[in-house]
C-alpha cells in the first residue's frame, strides 16, 4: 500500500526518540525461570504442535495490522484496517480504539529506539486530519490470541490427532509449511498440544503429569493420548494450558520430556 503521506513531521519523532529508551525499559520482559535452559537427563522428542486457531483472510486493498503478536483480542476487538487508499487507512486508524492506539504507541517507541520513522506512521495518522475516506475494520468474531504469521497448516486441531497412530503422525511431520496470503491467524483454544514419536516402553501413561521444555520455555502438561506400538514406537499427545503465548509460534519443534514435573 502506499504510504507517502503518513509522517507529519520530525517534531512528534523526536519526542519519541527522547523517551523511547524510558519507555522501552517498562516493555523489556522480565526473567523468569520459564527461560531458563532446560537440565539434562530427560528424553528427547521431536513432534507437532496444534492449536485451535483460524486464518484471517486479507482483504483487497491496503491493510495496516493493528493488533499485537500474542495480544488477546477480546469478541469484536479490531485486527486490522483496510482501505482503498492512504487516507482511507488513517481514518480507520482515528476509528479503531484505544487497544490500536496503544499499539501505535509501542510500535512508535520500537521505532525510535530502531531509528526506522516509518514505522511510527500509525501513530502519526492518529493526529493528522483530513477528509473522511472509505475504511473496514477487520475485527475478531470471539476472544483470541493473535499471530501475524500463518503456516498453512492451521487446519490441524486436536480432532487431528484422535486416534493417531505412528504411521499417521510420521506422515503429519513430513507436511510442508507454506506461506498463505493471510493477515495472520486467531488462536482461539486455552489448550494446545505436542505429539511426538517416543518408544513405547519409555512413554508414559496416560493421564499423568509431564513437563516438556521447548527452547526458551517449559510448560506442564497431562499425557492425553498413547497408542498402540508399532515397531517398537508409539504416537503420545501431550496436552498443555500452559505458556499458550510462548507456544504460539510453534509448529515442528523438539522438545525434553521429564517425569519430574510437579
Amino acid at each position: 500500500m502506499a504510504r507517502a503521506g503518513f509522517v507529519t513531521g520530525a517534531a512528534a519523532f523526536a519526542l519519541l526518540l527522547s523517551a523511547g529508551a524510558w519507555l522501552l525499559r517498562g516493555l523489556a520482559p522480565e526473567p523468569s525461570a520459564a527461560q531458563t535452559p532446560p537440565a539434562a537427563g530427560g528424553t528427547a522428542l521431536y513432534g507437532l504442535v496444534v492449536r485451535g486457531e483460524t486464518v484471517v483472510a486479507k482483504p483487497e486493498g491496503g491493510t495496516l495490522v493493528l493488533a499485537s503478536r500474542g495480544e488477546r483480542v477480546s469478541a469484536g476487538g479490531v485486527i486490522a484496517a483496510a482501505a482503498a487508499t492512504p487516507e482511507g487507512l488513517r481514518c480507520a486508524v482515528r476509528a479503531a480504539g484505544e487497544a490500536a492506539e496503544r499499539e501505535c504507541v509501542r510500535r512508535a517507541v520500537y521505532a525510535a529506539a530502531a531509528g526506522r520513522p516509518e514505522l511510527a506512521e500509525p501513530l502519526a495518522a492518529l493526529y493528522t486530519q483530513g477528509e473522511d475516506e472509505p475504511y473496514e475494520l477487520i475485527t475478531s468474531p470471539f476472544s483470541a490470541l493473535w499471530s501475524p504469521d500463518a503456516d498453512g497448516l492451521e487446519y490441524l486441531s486436536a480432532e487431528s490427532l484422535a486416534d493417531l497412530t505412528p504411521e499417521r503422525l510420521e506422515a503429519l511431520l513430513e507436511l510442508e509449511p507454506r506461506q498463505p496470503e493471510v493477515l495472520g491467524r486467531l488462536v482461539y483454544d486455552g489448550s494446545w498440544y505436542y505429539a511426538a514419536l517416543m518408544p513405547r516402553a519409555e512413554a508414559p501413561e496416560e493421564g499423568s503429569r509431564v513437563e516438556l521444555r521447548f527452547e526458551g520455555f517449559r510448560a506442564r502438561a497431562r499425557t492425553a493420548y498413547v497408542s498402540a506400538a508399532s515397531g517398537g514406537d508409539c504416537a503420545v499427545v501431550f496436552e498443555s494450558r500452559e505458556k499458550l503465548r510462548e507456544a504460539l509460534e510453534l509448529r515442528f519443534a523438539g522438545a525434553e520430556l521429564s517425569f519430574e514435573a510437579g
